[in-house]
């Protein structure tokens, strides 16, 4: 049990770190870009922190909906009287 908790450990150190060199990674490219270049990225962030969870939302409501309308047309069918005698 001692081993698992010093294996997590390890790992959740080596996490930190490297967030905390993504972080002054990042810092440094925004430090360094120009106000246009800097205006550009914060645009195209916003449009992406909106309209990525609102597309993915609209998939998953259109696939449930799509799962209801398609258990109701599969349970009709299959409640559905057919003829088995044929006349000719």
């Amino acid at each position: 049990m001692n081993q698992s908790l010093e294996s997590l450990s390890s790992l959740l150190d080596d996490v930190w770190h490297a967030l905390c060199r993504t972080v002054r990674y990042a810092a440094n490219a925004i430090a360094t870009m120009s106000w246009p270049a800097l205006l550009l990225t914060a645009v195209l962030m916003a449009f992406a922190i909106s309209l990525v969870p609102l597309a993915l939302t609209l998939f998953v409501l259109f696939m449930l909906v799509k799962l209801v309308v398609g258990g109701l047309v599969i349970s009709k069918r299959r409640n559905r009287n057919t003829p088995t005698d044929y006349k000719d």
